[in-house]
């Protein structure tokens, strides 16, 4: 969902925090992710623009299975929204 409102993720730190980079405010990119009304449909439609889903015999299914594999697999939109709307978010930055 990041990815889709333009942050370029980096990786993980050890404990699991999220390296990115973004433009905007942080403050707004959260409010995007609360307010965004998103669905499954939606999120696959944009993932597909930016990148496919790739996995060892993706290529040989047909998009609608593709889809259905990706959703199962990797997608819990609900679980997210609701992780985000449980905790309180702070912005840590660091410098080298």
């Amino acid at each position: 969902m990041m990815k889709i409102l333009g942050v370029n993720v980096k990786s993980r730190d050890p404990l699991g925090r999220i390296i990115f980079e973004y433009e905007g405010s942080l403050t707004e990119l959260l409010r995007k992710l609360l307010l965004t009304k998103w669905s499954e449909e939606t999120i696959l439609q944009a993932k597909k623009e930016k990148e496919d889903f790739i996995r060892k015999f993706a290529g040989y299914l047909p998009d609608q299975l593709k889809d259905e594999m990706h959703s199962k697999h990797e997608l819990d939109v609900k679980g997210t929204i609701k992780y985000l709307k449980e905790y309180e978010w702070k912005v840590v930055t660091t410098s080298f």
